[in-house]
Protein backbone atom coordinates (compact mmCIF):
# COMPACT_ATOMS: atom_id res chain seq x y z
CA UNK A 1 0.00 0.00 0.00
CA UNK A 2 1.54 3.42 -0.78
CA UNK A 3 1.60 6.36 1.30
CA UNK A 4 0.35 9.98 0.61
CA UNK A 5 2.58 12.58 -1.19
CA UNK A 6 4.61 14.51 0.78
CA UNK A 7 3.00 17.99 0.10
CA UNK A 8 4.92 19.75 -2.91
CA UNK A 9 6.24 22.75 -2.99
CA UNK A 10 4.74 25.57 -4.40
CA UNK A 11 6.40 28.53 -7.41
CA UNK A 12 8.88 28.10 -10.14
CA UNK A 13 11.89 26.59 -8.36
CA UNK A 14 9.49 23.74 -6.67
CA UNK A 15 10.86 20.17 -7.37
CA UNK A 16 8.01 17.16 -7.76
CA UNK A 17 9.34 14.42 -5.32
CA UNK A 18 8.64 10.88 -4.63
CA UNK A 19 7.70 9.46 -1.04
CA UNK A 20 11.00 7.47 0.37
CA UNK A 21 8.81 4.87 1.72
CA UNK A 22 10.09 1.07 0.61
CA UNK A 23 5.73 0.65 0.12
CA UNK A 24 6.41 3.35 -2.65
CA UNK A 25 5.96 1.80 -6.11
CA UNK A 26 7.65 4.80 -7.87
CA UNK A 27 10.68 4.03 -5.54
CA UNK A 28 10.38 0.10 -5.73
CA UNK A 29 9.79 -1.01 -9.22
CA UNK A 30 9.76 -4.70 -8.28
CA UNK A 31 6.43 -3.52 -5.34
CA UNK A 32 4.92 -1.82 -8.50
CA UNK A 33 4.87 -4.43 -10.86
CA UNK A 34 3.50 -6.82 -8.00
CA UNK A 35 0.64 -3.97 -7.17
CA UNK A 36 -2.82 -3.93 -8.33
CA UNK A 37 -3.15 -1.57 -11.10
CA UNK A 38 -5.50 1.41 -9.39
CA UNK A 39 -5.34 5.08 -9.41
CA UNK A 40 -2.77 5.04 -6.27
CA UNK A 41 -0.09 3.10 -8.44
CA UNK A 42 2.63 4.29 -10.51
CA UNK A 43 1.19 2.68 -13.55
CA UNK A 44 -1.97 4.59 -12.76
CA UNK A 45 -0.35 7.40 -12.70
CA UNK A 46 0.93 6.55 -16.42
CA UNK A 47 -2.30 5.58 -17.27
CA UNK A 48 -3.65 9.05 -15.56
CA UNK A 49 -0.98 10.70 -17.79
CA UNK A 50 -1.71 9.25 -20.72
CA UNK A 51 -5.59 10.44 -20.43
CA UNK A 52 -4.80 13.57 -19.28
CA UNK A 53 -2.42 14.68 -22.19
CA UNK A 54 -4.93 13.54 -24.68
CA UNK A 55 -7.44 16.05 -23.58
CA UNK A 56 -4.83 18.87 -23.61
CA UNK A 57 -4.05 17.78 -27.01
CA UNK A 58 -7.33 18.40 -28.43
CA UNK A 59 -7.33 21.93 -26.60
CA UNK A 60 -3.61 22.76 -28.32
CA UNK A 61 -5.32 22.16 -31.68
CA UNK A 62 -1.98 21.56 -33.17
CA UNK A 63 0.37 23.31 -30.66
CA UNK A 64 1.64 19.88 -29.60
CA UNK A 65 1.04 16.41 -29.88
CA UNK A 66 0.13 14.63 -26.88
CA UNK A 67 0.26 10.65 -27.21
CA UNK A 68 -1.10 7.81 -25.40
CA UNK A 69 2.44 6.16 -23.87
CA UNK A 70 2.79 2.49 -24.79
CA UNK A 71 3.25 0.81 -21.29
CA UNK A 72 5.91 2.97 -20.45
CA UNK A 73 8.34 1.45 -17.55
CA UNK A 74 7.04 1.78 -13.88
CA UNK A 75 8.12 4.52 -11.94
CA UNK A 76 10.25 5.92 -14.95
CA UNK A 77 8.63 9.47 -14.21
CA UNK A 78 12.21 11.68 -14.53
CA UNK A 79 12.31 14.27 -12.11
CA UNK A 80 14.76 16.36 -13.32
CA UNK A 81 14.30 20.05 -15.31
CA UNK A 82 12.66 19.83 -18.65
CA UNK A 83 12.05 22.23 -20.83
CA UNK A 84 9.32 24.41 -23.33
CA UNK A 85 9.75 25.87 -26.38
CA UNK A 86 7.46 27.60 -28.34
CA UNK A 87 6.94 28.23 -31.99
CA UNK A 88 4.51 30.49 -33.83
CA UNK A 89 2.59 30.43 -37.16
CA UNK A 90 0.07 31.46 -38.85
CA UNK A 91 -3.02 29.31 -39.48
CA UNK A 92 -1.75 27.17 -42.25
CA UNK A 93 -4.68 26.65 -44.80
CA UNK A 94 -5.89 24.00 -44.99
CA UNK A 95 -6.06 24.64 -40.87
CA UNK A 96 -3.78 22.34 -38.91
CA UNK A 97 -5.93 19.65 -37.00
CA UNK A 98 -3.30 17.29 -36.03
CA UNK A 99 -2.01 17.38 -32.19
CA UNK A 100 1.81 17.58 -32.02
CA UNK A 101 3.76 14.94 -29.65
CA UNK A 102 5.92 17.83 -28.11
CA UNK A 103 8.58 16.82 -30.47
CA UNK A 104 10.32 19.35 -32.42
CA UNK A 105 9.62 19.39 -36.08
CA UNK A 106 10.59 20.91 -39.48
CA UNK A 107 7.61 23.21 -40.72
CA UNK A 108 5.87 22.39 -43.79
CA UNK A 109 6.35 24.77 -46.89
CA UNK A 110 3.51 27.15 -46.33
CA UNK A 111 3.89 27.45 -42.74
CA UNK A 112 4.44 31.32 -41.95
CA UNK A 113 6.33 32.10 -38.67
CA UNK A 114 4.74 35.42 -36.95
CA UNK A 115 7.67 37.28 -34.81
CA UNK A 116 6.88 39.36 -31.86
CA UNK A 117 4.16 37.31 -30.27
CA UNK A 118 4.53 37.37 -26.10
CA UNK A 119 3.34 34.10 -24.65
CA UNK A 120 3.16 34.44 -20.63
CA UNK A 121 4.08 30.67 -19.01
CA UNK A 122 2.30 30.03 -15.67
CA UNK A 123 2.78 27.04 -13.13
CA UNK A 124 -0.18 25.34 -12.11
CA UNK A 125 1.01 25.31 -8.44
CA UNK A 126 -2.32 22.55 -7.08
CA UNK A 127 -1.04 19.83 -10.04
CA UNK A 128 1.20 17.36 -9.02
CA UNK A 129 2.56 15.17 -11.66
CA UNK A 130 4.09 12.23 -9.35
CA UNK A 131 0.19 11.58 -8.75
CA UNK A 132 -2.39 10.01 -10.22
CA UNK A 133 -4.64 12.93 -8.69
CA UNK A 134 -2.39 15.67 -10.86
CA UNK A 135 -2.91 13.91 -13.85
CA UNK A 136 -6.61 13.76 -13.30
CA UNK A 137 -6.59 17.82 -13.00
CA UNK A 138 -4.08 18.20 -15.60
CA UNK A 139 -6.65 16.78 -17.67
CA UNK A 140 -9.62 18.86 -16.66
CA UNK A 141 -7.84 21.68 -16.29
CA UNK A 142 -6.64 20.77 -20.18
CA UNK A 143 -10.21 20.37 -21.41
CA UNK A 144 -11.41 23.59 -19.68
CA UNK A 145 -8.24 26.26 -18.74
CA UNK A 146 -10.68 28.54 -17.46
CA UNK A 147 -11.68 26.14 -14.53
CA UNK A 148 -7.77 26.84 -13.53
CA UNK A 149 -8.12 29.09 -9.73
CA UNK A 150 -6.53 32.36 -10.23
CA UNK A 151 -4.40 30.95 -6.91
CA UNK A 152 -3.01 28.25 -8.75
CA UNK A 153 -1.41 30.06 -11.18
CA UNK A 154 2.29 31.16 -10.69
CA UNK A 155 3.94 32.88 -13.67
CA UNK A 156 7.01 31.87 -14.38
CA UNK A 157 8.13 34.33 -17.35
CA UNK A 158 6.96 35.91 -20.44
CA UNK A 159 8.72 34.91 -23.90
CA UNK A 160 8.37 36.38 -27.07
CA UNK A 161 8.71 35.08 -30.19
CA UNK A 162 11.88 35.47 -32.99
CA UNK A 163 11.33 36.58 -36.64
CA UNK A 164 11.87 32.77 -36.97
CA UNK A 165 8.78 32.26 -34.61
CA UNK A 166 10.39 30.21 -32.16
CA UNK A 167 10.90 32.00 -28.40
CA UNK A 168 14.12 31.21 -26.39
CA UNK A 169 13.71 27.77 -24.64
CA UNK A 170 13.02 27.93 -21.24
CA UNK A 171 13.83 25.65 -18.38
CA UNK A 172 11.34 24.10 -16.20
CA UNK A 173 10.73 21.72 -13.59
CA UNK A 174 8.39 18.57 -13.92
CA UNK A 175 4.67 20.46 -13.44
CA UNK A 176 1.51 21.23 -15.68
CA UNK A 177 1.79 25.10 -17.18
CA UNK A 178 -1.06 27.05 -18.19
CA UNK A 179 0.62 28.98 -21.62
CA UNK A 180 -1.49 32.09 -22.61
CA UNK A 181 -0.91 34.32 -25.92
CA UNK A 182 -0.76 38.03 -25.42
CA UNK A 183 -1.48 40.46 -27.07
CA UNK A 184 0.81 41.75 -29.76
CA UNK A 185 0.56 44.84 -31.94
CA UNK A 186 3.65 44.50 -32.99
CA UNK A 187 3.34 40.53 -34.12
CA UNK A 188 5.04 40.41 -37.89
CA UNK A 189 5.41 38.58 -40.67
CA UNK A 190 8.70 37.93 -42.15
CA UNK A 191 9.02 40.34 -44.43
CA UNK A 192 8.45 42.71 -41.18
CA UNK A 193 5.18 43.41 -42.28
CA UNK A 194 2.33 43.87 -39.45
CA UNK A 195 0.41 40.41 -38.53
CA UNK A 196 -2.22 41.53 -38.19
CA UNK A 197 -2.94 39.45 -35.68
CA UNK A 198 -7.08 39.02 -35.30
CA UNK A 199 -7.72 35.26 -33.71
CA UNK A 200 -5.24 34.70 -31.14
CA UNK A 201 -3.96 30.82 -29.84
CA UNK A 202 -6.45 29.79 -26.87
CA UNK A 203 -4.77 29.39 -23.70
CA UNK A 204 -3.76 26.08 -23.37
CA UNK A 205 -2.27 23.33 -20.55
CA UNK A 206 1.02 21.57 -21.70
CA UNK A 207 2.91 18.81 -19.49
CA UNK A 208 6.61 18.93 -18.70
CA UNK A 209 7.01 16.01 -19.41
CA UNK A 210 5.07 14.33 -22.02
CA UNK A 211 4.70 10.71 -22.41
CA UNK A 212 5.99 10.05 -25.99
CA UNK A 213 3.88 7.30 -27.03
CA UNK A 214 6.71 4.58 -26.86
CA UNK A 215 6.99 4.04 -22.88
CA UNK A 216 8.94 6.91 -22.34
CA UNK A 217 9.19 10.95 -21.56
CA UNK A 218 10.05 13.57 -23.94
CA UNK A 219 10.88 15.69 -21.24
CA UNK A 220 12.04 18.96 -23.82
CA UNK A 221 8.57 19.71 -25.17
CA UNK A 222 8.05 21.96 -27.96
CA UNK A 223 4.74 23.69 -29.20
CA UNK A 224 3.32 24.90 -32.01
CA UNK A 225 0.31 26.96 -31.83
CA UNK A 226 -1.01 29.23 -34.64
CA UNK A 227 -2.56 32.39 -35.33
CA UNK A 228 -5.75 33.85 -37.70
CA UNK A 229 -3.75 36.79 -39.45
CA UNK A 230 -5.87 39.11 -41.86
CA UNK A 231 -5.12 42.39 -43.75
CA UNK A 232 -7.56 45.11 -45.18
CA UNK A 233 -7.23 47.76 -47.57
CA UNK A 234 -8.70 50.75 -48.50
CA UNK A 235 -9.17 52.26 -52.30
CA UNK A 236 -11.20 55.93 -52.81
CA UNK A 237 -13.17 55.90 -56.06
CA UNK A 238 -12.85 58.57 -59.77
CA UNK A 239 -15.71 61.17 -58.13
CA UNK A 240 -19.54 60.90 -59.44
CA UNK A 241 -19.05 64.40 -60.68
CA UNK A 242 -15.82 66.79 -60.58
CA UNK A 243 -17.59 69.70 -58.49
CA UNK A 244 -18.07 69.46 -54.37
CA UNK A 245 -21.76 67.71 -54.00
CA UNK A 246 -20.53 64.78 -56.18
CA UNK A 247 -20.23 61.32 -54.66
CA UNK A 248 -17.16 59.33 -53.42
CA UNK A 249 -17.44 55.45 -53.25
CA UNK A 250 -15.20 54.07 -50.68
CA UNK A 251 -13.85 50.30 -51.06
CA UNK A 252 -12.72 48.11 -48.04
CA UNK A 253 -11.25 44.57 -48.66
CA UNK A 254 -10.42 42.36 -45.58
CA UNK A 255 -9.06 39.13 -46.01
CA UNK A 256 -11.13 36.44 -44.55
CA UNK A 257 -8.65 34.61 -42.02
CA UNK A 258 -8.47 30.75 -41.91
CA UNK A 259 -9.43 29.37 -37.96
CA UNK A 260 -8.57 26.71 -36.29
CA UNK A 261 -10.52 23.27 -37.47
CA UNK A 262 -14.57 23.87 -35.83
CA UNK A 263 -13.77 27.42 -34.91
CA UNK A 264 -16.15 30.28 -36.23
CA UNK A 265 -16.49 33.45 -36.62
CA UNK A 266 -18.70 35.80 -33.65
CA UNK A 267 -17.64 39.23 -34.69
CA UNK A 268 -16.96 40.85 -37.72
CA UNK A 269 -17.00 44.46 -38.86
CA UNK A 270 -15.79 47.54 -40.56
CA UNK A 271 -15.92 50.63 -39.39
CA UNK A 272 -14.59 54.36 -40.45
CA UNK A 273 -14.85 57.38 -38.68
CA UNK A 274 -15.36 59.83 -41.59
CA UNK A 275 -13.76 62.93 -42.13
CA UNK A 276 -15.78 66.16 -41.46
CA UNK A 277 -15.74 67.21 -45.04
CA UNK A 278 -17.63 63.97 -45.88
CA UNK A 279 -21.34 62.84 -45.84
CA UNK A 280 -22.40 59.60 -45.76
CA UNK A 281 -25.22 58.58 -47.87
CA UNK A 282 -27.79 55.93 -46.18
CA UNK A 283 -28.29 52.96 -47.97
CA UNK A 284 -25.09 53.26 -50.53
CA UNK A 285 -23.57 50.13 -48.00
CA UNK A 286 -22.44 47.02 -50.44
CA UNK A 287 -21.02 43.97 -49.16
CA UNK A 288 -19.86 41.03 -51.55
CA UNK A 289 -17.16 37.60 -50.55
CA UNK A 290 -15.34 36.21 -53.60
CA UNK A 291 -16.67 32.98 -53.58
CA UNK A 292 -18.01 31.57 -56.96
CA UNK A 293 -20.88 32.52 -57.22
CA UNK A 294 -20.28 35.27 -55.28
CA UNK A 295 -22.25 35.85 -52.32
CA UNK A 296 -23.55 39.34 -50.46
CA UNK A 297 -23.81 38.51 -46.16
CA UNK A 298 -26.66 40.49 -44.80
CA UNK A 299 -25.07 43.62 -42.48
CA UNK A 300 -26.45 46.27 -40.34
CA UNK A 301 -25.31 50.04 -40.27
CA UNK A 302 -24.92 52.30 -37.89
CA UNK A 303 -24.36 56.24 -38.46
CA UNK A 304 -25.43 59.54 -36.48
CA UNK A 305 -25.80 61.51 -40.04
CA UNK A 306 -24.67 64.62 -41.28
CA UNK A 307 -21.26 65.32 -41.83
CA UNK A 308 -18.17 62.90 -40.68
CA UNK A 309 -19.34 60.72 -37.78
CA UNK A 310 -18.32 57.04 -36.90
CA UNK A 311 -20.05 54.71 -39.35
CA UNK A 312 -19.88 50.76 -38.28
CA UNK A 313 -21.14 48.33 -40.62
CA UNK A 314 -21.66 44.69 -38.75
CA UNK A 315 -21.79 41.44 -40.56
CA UNK A 316 -25.06 39.81 -39.91
CA UNK A 317 -24.60 36.68 -41.67
CA UNK A 318 -21.69 35.44 -39.91
CA UNK A 319 -21.90 31.71 -41.46
CA UNK A 320 -21.16 33.41 -44.84
CA UNK A 321 -17.66 34.20 -43.65
CA UNK A 322 -16.98 31.25 -41.83
CA UNK A 323 -17.64 29.06 -44.68
CA UNK A 324 -15.36 31.25 -47.09
CA UNK A 325 -12.09 31.21 -45.04
CA UNK A 326 -9.24 32.75 -47.39
CA UNK A 327 -11.83 34.66 -49.30
CA UNK A 328 -11.88 38.11 -49.69
CA UNK A 329 -14.91 40.27 -48.37
CA UNK A 330 -15.28 43.68 -49.70
CA UNK A 331 -17.49 46.56 -48.05
CA UNK A 332 -18.51 49.77 -50.36
CA UNK A 333 -20.05 53.04 -49.22
CA UNK A 334 -20.67 56.15 -50.74
CA UNK A 335 -19.97 59.82 -49.28
CA UNK A 336 -20.66 63.27 -50.64
CA UNK A 337 -18.17 65.14 -50.34
CA UNK A 338 -18.51 68.65 -48.71
CA UNK A 339 -15.29 70.20 -48.08
CA UNK A 340 -11.69 71.30 -50.26
CA UNK A 341 -8.34 69.66 -49.18
CA UNK A 342 -6.54 66.67 -49.33
CA UNK A 343 -9.43 64.33 -47.46
CA UNK A 344 -7.92 61.34 -45.72
CA UNK A 345 -10.06 58.16 -44.94
CA UNK A 346 -9.13 55.13 -43.02
CA UNK A 347 -10.75 52.47 -42.33
CA UNK A 348 -10.68 49.47 -39.52
CA UNK A 349 -11.61 46.15 -40.08
CA UNK A 350 -12.69 43.84 -36.78
CA UNK A 351 -12.34 40.00 -36.86
CA UNK A 352 -13.66 38.02 -33.44
CA UNK A 353 -13.42 41.92 -31.87
CA UNK A 354 -16.67 42.81 -30.21
CA UNK A 355 -14.79 44.91 -28.00
CA UNK A 356 -13.60 46.85 -30.87
CA UNK A 357 -9.95 47.03 -28.81
CA UNK A 358 -7.92 45.22 -31.46
CA UNK A 359 -8.49 46.74 -35.00
CA UNK A 360 -6.93 46.00 -38.55
CA UNK A 361 -6.64 49.31 -39.89
CA UNK A 362 -6.53 49.99 -43.95
CA UNK A 363 -4.36 51.95 -45.48
CA UNK A 364 -5.01 55.82 -46.01
CA UNK A 365 -6.38 56.81 -49.28
CA UNK A 366 -7.55 60.64 -50.00
CA UNK A 367 -9.98 62.29 -52.33
CA UNK A 368 -8.21 65.52 -53.40
CA UNK A 369 -10.33 68.79 -53.98
CA UNK A 370 -9.43 72.65 -54.66
CA UNK A 371 -10.90 76.00 -55.10
CA UNK A 372 -10.29 78.11 -57.74
CA UNK A 373 -10.11 82.17 -57.51
CA UNK A 374 -10.27 84.27 -60.54
CA UNK A 375 -8.42 87.37 -60.79
CA UNK A 376 -10.59 89.51 -63.32
CA UNK A 377 -8.60 92.74 -64.30
CA UNK A 378 -7.79 95.25 -67.27
CA UNK A 379 -5.74 94.25 -69.65
CA UNK A 380 -2.15 95.26 -68.20
CA UNK A 381 -3.06 96.40 -64.85
CA UNK A 382 -3.25 94.33 -62.17
CA UNK A 383 -4.69 96.85 -59.78
CA UNK A 384 -7.49 97.67 -62.11
CA UNK A 385 -9.79 94.80 -61.01
CA UNK A 386 -12.98 94.32 -63.10
CA UNK A 387 -16.40 93.28 -61.41
CA UNK A 388 -19.69 91.16 -63.59
CA UNK A 389 -17.22 88.99 -65.35
CA UNK A 390 -19.04 85.21 -66.24
CA UNK A 391 -16.79 82.15 -66.30
CA UNK A 392 -17.73 78.67 -67.12
CA UNK A 393 -15.57 75.50 -66.15
CA UNK A 394 -15.20 72.01 -68.93
CA UNK A 395 -13.18 69.15 -68.74
CA UNK A 396 -12.75 69.54 -72.41
CA UNK A 397 -11.63 72.75 -74.54
CA UNK A 398 -13.96 71.81 -77.36
CA UNK A 399 -16.82 71.72 -74.64
CA UNK A 400 -14.89 75.20 -73.22
CA UNK A 401 -15.23 76.62 -77.12
CA UNK A 402 -19.16 76.25 -77.20
CA UNK A 403 -20.08 76.53 -73.95
CA UNK A 404 -21.52 73.12 -73.28
CA UNK A 405 -21.57 70.66 -70.42
CA UNK A 406 -20.20 73.14 -67.85
CA UNK A 407 -18.91 71.50 -64.48
CA UNK A 408 -21.80 72.12 -61.82
CA UNK A 409 -20.22 73.02 -58.14
CA UNK A 410 -22.98 72.63 -55.65
CA UNK A 411 -25.23 73.04 -58.12
CA UNK A 412 -23.97 76.52 -59.69
CA UNK A 413 -22.46 76.24 -63.29
CA UNK A 414 -21.71 80.11 -63.43
CA UNK A 415 -19.18 82.00 -61.83
CA UNK A 416 -19.11 85.85 -61.40
CA UNK A 417 -16.15 88.33 -60.27
CA UNK A 418 -17.49 90.76 -57.97
CA UNK A 419 -16.29 94.26 -56.67
CA UNK A 420 -13.93 94.89 -54.90
CA UNK A 421 -11.68 92.30 -55.40
CA UNK A 422 -12.85 91.47 -59.21
CA UNK A 423 -12.43 87.73 -58.10
CA UNK A 424 -14.74 84.64 -59.23
CA UNK A 425 -14.63 81.89 -57.05
CA UNK A 426 -15.34 78.07 -57.99
CA UNK A 427 -16.15 76.94 -54.57
CA UNK A 428 -14.29 73.18 -55.18
CA UNK A 429 -13.05 71.05 -57.97
CA UNK A 430 -11.74 67.94 -57.87
CA UNK A 431 -8.23 67.20 -58.53
CA UNK A 432 -7.72 67.52 -62.23
CA UNK A 433 -7.31 69.32 -65.83
CA UNK A 434 -9.82 71.72 -66.72
CA UNK A 435 -10.85 74.95 -69.12
CA UNK A 436 -11.93 77.71 -68.09
CA UNK A 437 -14.41 79.73 -70.20
CA UNK A 438 -15.09 83.14 -70.61
CA UNK A 439 -19.49 83.33 -71.13
CA UNK A 440 -19.29 87.35 -70.15
CA UNK A 441 -16.92 89.91 -70.12
CA UNK A 442 -17.52 92.73 -67.82
CA UNK A 443 -19.39 95.76 -69.20
CA UNK A 444 -16.94 98.19 -71.15
CA UNK A 445 -14.66 95.55 -71.84
CA UNK A 446 -14.34 92.65 -74.71
CA UNK A 447 -13.89 88.88 -73.63
CA UNK A 448 -10.54 87.70 -72.85
CA UNK A 449 -8.19 86.42 -76.24
CA UNK A 450 -6.42 84.20 -74.01
CA UNK A 451 -9.87 82.35 -73.27
CA UNK A 452 -10.38 79.09 -73.16
CA UNK A 453 -7.07 78.55 -70.79
CA UNK A 454 -6.83 75.37 -69.48
CA UNK A 455 -5.67 75.11 -66.27
CA UNK A 456 -4.94 72.32 -63.30
CA UNK A 457 -6.50 72.01 -59.89
CA UNK A 458 -4.11 70.31 -56.95
CA UNK A 459 -3.57 70.75 -53.57
CA UNK A 460 0.06 71.82 -53.32
CA UNK A 461 1.82 72.30 -49.86
CA UNK A 462 -1.55 71.94 -48.42
CA UNK A 463 -2.76 75.02 -50.51
CA UNK A 464 -6.32 74.22 -51.26
CA UNK A 465 -6.93 77.29 -53.40
CA UNK A 466 -5.77 77.61 -57.28
CA UNK A 467 -5.22 81.50 -58.69
CA UNK A 468 -5.68 82.02 -62.06
CA UNK A 469 -5.75 85.74 -63.73
CA UNK A 470 -7.46 86.84 -66.57
CA UNK A 471 -6.94 90.20 -68.18
CA UNK A 472 -9.61 92.16 -70.26
CA UNK A 473 -9.14 94.81 -72.92
CA UNK A 474 -11.12 97.80 -72.98
CA UNK A 475 -13.49 98.10 -76.05
CA UNK A 476 -12.69 101.05 -78.20
CA UNK A 477 -14.05 104.67 -78.52
CA UNK A 478 -16.21 105.35 -81.24
CA UNK A 479 -15.35 107.60 -83.97
CA UNK A 480 -15.95 111.64 -83.97
CA UNK A 481 -16.02 114.25 -86.64
CA UNK A 482 -12.91 115.79 -87.35
CA UNK A 483 -12.73 119.53 -87.90
CA UNK A 484 -8.93 119.84 -88.35
CA UNK A 485 -7.32 118.59 -91.53
CA UNK A 486 -9.24 117.88 -94.56
CA UNK A 487 -12.38 119.29 -93.45
CA UNK A 488 -10.52 122.94 -93.47
CA UNK A 489 -8.87 122.67 -96.66
CA UNK A 490 -12.33 122.37 -98.00
CA UNK A 491 -13.45 125.57 -95.98
CA UNK A 492 -10.63 127.16 -97.85
CA UNK A 493 -10.74 125.90 -101.00
CA UNK A 494 -14.64 127.04 -100.80
CA UNK A 495 -13.75 130.41 -99.96
CA UNK A 496 -11.30 130.74 -102.46
CA UNK A 497 -13.45 129.82 -105.24
CA UNK A 498 -15.98 132.83 -103.93
CA UNK A 499 -13.63 135.52 -103.46
CA UNK A 500 -12.24 134.45 -106.97
CA UNK A 501 -15.83 134.84 -107.98
CA UNK A 502 -16.40 138.31 -106.53
CA UNK A 503 -13.11 139.27 -107.82
CA UNK A 504 -14.20 138.12 -111.43
CA UNK A 505 -17.62 139.75 -111.28
CA UNK A 506 -15.86 143.15 -110.10
CA UNK A 507 -13.29 143.44 -112.77
CA UNK A 508 -16.38 142.55 -115.26
CA UNK A 509 -18.68 145.54 -113.67
CA UNK A 510 -15.91 148.26 -113.89
CA UNK A 511 -14.42 147.20 -117.53
CA UNK A 512 -18.02 147.79 -118.77
CA UNK A 513 -17.74 151.12 -116.51
CA UNK A 514 -15.22 152.19 -118.47
CA UNK A 515 -16.54 151.59 -121.70
CA UNK A 516 -19.29 153.55 -120.60
CA UNK A 517 -17.13 156.45 -120.04
CA UNK A 518 -14.81 156.46 -123.46
CA UNK A 519 -18.04 156.23 -125.38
Amino acid sequence: MSRPPRPRAVGPAARPRTTSSPQSPLSNPALLRSTTMNRSTPRGVVRRAAAALGAVGLVLLGAVALTTPAAAAPGNLPTADGSLTIHKFQQPTPANTEPGDGSPITPPAGWVPLGGVQFQIQEITDVDLTTNVGWDLAASYGADPSTIPGASLTTVTTVTSAASGTTPTQTLPIGAYLVTELPSPAATLPDGSPANIVVTAAPFVVTVPIPDGAGEWNSAVNVYPKNSVTSAEKTAGVPSASGLGSTVTWTVTVDIPALAAGATFDDVAVTDALDPRLEFVPGSVTTSISTTPATSPAFTVTHPGGLGGLLDIEITDLAQLTAAQNEVLTVTFDTIVRGIGEIPNTATAYINDAARTNGIPTNTPITEWAAVEIVKHAAGDLTNTLAGAVFTVHLTEADAETGANPISVDGVTEFTSVDPTGVATVAGLAAGDYWLREATAPVGYDLSPDLPLAFAVEVVDGDAVVNLTVGNPQKPAIDLPITGGQGTVALLVAGGLLLATGTGVAIVAARRRQRGTDA
